[in-house]
Order: structure tokens, then sequence, then C-alpha cells
């Protein structure tokens, strides 16, 4: 930048091909009249029916990158994310077996097609809808993230922190590995957290302890890819049991603490 304005230094095309993308991010450099462009660049597959045909953003709510929906909600947490719990809060802290039970499949694609129409719109109408049903579109908007939550690079090492049977090893290394996932995810995971820990404050009432919403949530929060291998799906559900289970039932974690006191999960 000079001046008088910018100047443009040096120009170069890059070409994407889906099929020598690879899913992991791969560092890139390009060099140009004696200047070094450095960029990072991964390929997440997208149905052209789900882009705006003007933008080439993602439309609607469901199946869209968590990033994308907190950048274009201007909001830490994403606002489906954060109404649906603000309304199971009010109305579900009560209901026997909240989000164990099924809402009626009918209602819950009703809603997900409101919050992908007009997410705001969608806020108003959720007090005409059974809490069962929020409950359930909520954790359907989780197994539908084309990403889950806790990130396909970061789950298998959650996986093996969880298995770590040194109390203080195991402390450290699921701090750690907090501390690397992306900033949205981060920020809704420990809002999610502060939500399930109140649900479970009225397990006398609604007979959700820990263990249970850690068996609701671990399959949806740590989905795992298989592409065709062979699996042990009682094993891998364990294991996902095991991550959540730890996070809701471990005050110590100071992570989590100092995000807390400095209100970064509080909208």
């Amino acid at each position: 930048q000079e001046s008088g304005g910018d100047r443009l230094m040096a120009r170069v095309q890059i070409r994407f091909d889906s099929k020598t993308l690879s899913k992991e991010w791969k560092q890139n450099l390009v060099r140009m009249n004696g200047y070094e462009l450095s960029y990072s660049v991964r390929y997440l597959h997208q149905s052209l029916s789900q882009l705006d045909e003007f933008s080439g953003a993602p439309r609607g709510t469901f199946g869209v990158p968590i990033s994308i929906i907190t950048y274009r909600d201007r909001s830490r947490v994403p606002l489906i994310v954060r109404h649906c719990v603000e309304d199971v809060e009010r109305r579900g802290l009560d209901e026997l077996g909240i989000y164990r039970v099924s809402g009626i499949a009918t209602d819950i694609q009703s809603l997900r097609a409101a919050f992908d129409n007009n997410s705001k719109e969608a806020v108003g109408h959720l007090k005409d809808y059974d809490v069962n049903v929020v409950a359930g579109t909520l954790k359907l908007y989780f197994r539908e993230l084309p990403e889950p939550l806790l990130t396909d690079e970061l789950i298998p090492s959650f996986v093996a922190a969880a298995a770590q049977e040194d109390a203080t090893v195991k402390e450290k290394e699921m701090t750690s590995l907090l501390s690397q996932l992306p900033n949205p995810n981060l920020n809704t995971f420990l809002y999610l957290l502060k939500h399930l820990k109140k649900v479970t404050e009225n397990e006398p009432i609604n007979k959700m302890s820990l263990h249970n919403l850690a068996t609701v949530f671990g399959p949806s929060l740590l989905r795992v890819r298989h592409e065709g291998l062979p699996m042990d799906v009682s094993h891998e559900v364990v294991a996902q049991v095991q991550v959540i289970y730890y996070f809701l039932s471990d005050d110590n974690i100071s992570l989590l603490e100092q995000r807390e006191r400095l209100g970064s999960v509080t909208l």
C-alpha cells in the first residue's frame, strides 16, 4: 500500500479441483515476482442445491459448517442452538426423559424446515411445538453438521485421552485438546455443556443423569467417518460417551472455568 493508494504487485491464478484437494488442511506456497503467498486449503463437499445462487455461500441452517453459521448469525454460538437451549430451559427441565424421549418426527422436520428458511422467524414459533420436538431439533442439528462438533481431526485424540487411567494426565490432555478446537466449535460445546449440566440438576424429576445425557449426545458430537471400513459400533459408542461424560462430570477443567468466568459462552 502506498500513500496514493493500493498498487498491484503481482497476480496469480490458483486452480482448485475437488479430485486433487484433500479433506485435511494442506499448506501451499505461491511465488510471484519475488513475493511469496502462503495459504492453507482443504475440501469439504457441499451440494450445489444448498448454495446461495448469488454469493455461493451455503443457504439454510442444517448441514452448513458451524463457522459459516456463527459468522452469518454474528454470534459466538449458532442462533438455533442458543434458542433451542433457552426454550428447553424455559419449558423442559421438568420434562421426564428430556432429550431421551423422541419428539414427533414430522414436527421435527417442520421445525427444521422453518430454521432452514428463516432462523429468526423460526424462533418465534418454538413455543408452538412440544418441548421434545425442540430438543429433537437441537439433536438433529448436531447430527447434520458436515463435520462433527469436536472435529474429525481431534476426535481420535479425545477418545484416546478419555481412556487414560492417570487422572492428572487425562485432565491435561483433554484440556489441551479443547483449546485446539476452532472458536465456534469450542464456544458451542461449552455452551451446550453448561446447559446439559443444568438439565441434570433436575435429575430427580426428569430422570436424566449425566451418563444418560452423554449417551444421547456422544454419538452426535463425536461422529466418526468410516467410509466403508469395518467397525465395532458398540465399542465406538462407549468411547464417545466416555468423552462427553468426562466433560460433564469434571468441574475442575481450568479452561472451562476460565472461559465461563470471562463470560465467553454467555450470550
